[in-house]
């Protein structure tokens, strides 16, 4: 059961606690109900049954006032708010937690607030935890397994003053931390602040008195420049379930969109290509190298690519305007960077290997590009 052995004294407290919410958890479904799910509570509350009860009972009656339980039933949420709360998910670290990816820092919570959206953004993040803790219950329970918790990266890149200065950023700050730990107990394991700017010195003594210890004891704020938080961040997740400008291997890392529906959160990946498929090309300092295809709608597009030393720049562009995938600087020195991408518009498909941003270092590419299988980087 991944790992989390209750000790003697939680059980005690876990046959109390159950004994005096029997009459909610008789109706909860197998996970809901499952020990490693109830303990939570416990936990929260230092396994003092009776804070316990009163927070696990507020708890259910603001599931049931708000209709939580059935977020989850309807995959399709608000196309504005996907595009305004970007997240990212499908990721696990290496013990099988799932991992969220947060680029909080391009969130304009300002602007939204201001529109009307205050609320709203509350039961739209709601909504999507809902969603992945619904698929992490049906892959665990199809492999014995169970996880009740997650991981946060919060990625700060963007975060501005406007944002750190606004009452109703940080009012909002305060009120989303303060419902995620009354009503999502110790469904945190890890949450990672990476790269941090000077202004989050102001930002975070404000909100974190509205964190509870135990929360607080589980948020690493990564400092330093990309080196140094990315080495952090692939000691406890595999570069395989990271995006590559979080430091992993994974350049077609989603967000999610409506149009995958829950399949974002198992997205294919591409093959990982022998060494002798591998074509070598050395891109100037100053310098871009660029492949592209006619792609049609159906085609499937897979590619690996590494340099020998330093990193570089990737994009993935269609018809040499539309970026389809963020712009990464990737660590491909360190790890095997892969892309799959599956072709639903016809177009002109543009890899594009970026060495623009170094003014004295070539790098020695070395890639493979296959469509439909069938390798197309070869001369």
């Amino acid at each position: 059961m991944s790992g989390q052995t209750l000790t003697e004294e939680e059980l005690a407290a876990l046959k109390q606690f159950r004994d005096r919410v029997r009459d909610l958890i008789c109706g909860m479904d197998p996970f809901a109900s499952h020990d490693l799910n109830l303990v939570c509570w416990l936990r929260a509350r230092d396994l003092n049954v009776d804070k316990a009860e009163e927070m696990f009972r507020k708890s259910m009656k603001w599931r049931l006032n708000n209709n939580i339980d059935r977020l989850a039933d309807d995959i399709i949420v608000s196309d504005y708010l996907v595009e305004k709360v970007p997240l990212r998910v499908g990721s696990v670290d290496r013990e099988g937690t799932m991992v969220i990816c947060v680029p909080f820092g391009s969130w304009d919570l300002k602007g939204l607030i201001e529109e009307g959206y205050r609320e709203r953004i509350f039961f739209h993040i709601f909504k999507l935890l809902e969603i992945y803790f619904q698929h992490q219950q049906e892959e665990d329970f199809a492999q014995t397994n169970m996880h009740t918790r997650c991981s946060i990266i919060f990625d700060l890149d963007q975060w501005s003053m406007k944002q750190v200065c606004s009452q109703h950023v940080v009012t909002w700050a305060m009120d989303f931390f303060k419902q995620f730990d009354a009503y999502y107990p110790e469904r945190l394991k890890l949450g990672y602040g990476v790269n941090i700017p000077k202004i989050f010195e102001i930002f975070w003594p404000l909100v974190n008195p509205f964190l509870s210890k135990n929360t607080l004891a589980k948020a690493r704020v990564l400092g330093g420049g990309p080196d140094k938080w990315r080495t952090k961040l692939r000691e406890t997740i595999d570069p395989y379930e990271l995006p590559s400008e979080l430091g992993g291997s994974n350049t077609t890392h989603h967000f999610i969109e409506n149009r995958f529906g829950l399949s974002v959160l198992s997205m294919p990946r591409s093959p990982l290509y022998d060494s002798e498929d591998f074509v070598s090309r050395v891109v100037a300092a100053g310098d871009k190298f660029l492949r592209s295809f006619n792609l049609l709608v159906g085609n499937r597009i897979t590619w690996n690519f590494k340099t020998k030393m330093h990193d570089i720049g990737f994009q993935f562009v269609l018809n040499n305007e539309r970026l389809l995938f963020p712009y990464a600087k990737t660590d491909a020195h360190i790890c095997l960077q892969d892309g799959l991408y599956d072709v639903v518009e016809d177009g002109t498909y543009t890899l594009v290997f970026d060495n623009s941003y170094s003014r004295l270092r070539s790098k020695t590419l070395e890639y493979v590009i296959c469509i439909d299988g069938e390798l197309v980087s070869k001369p």
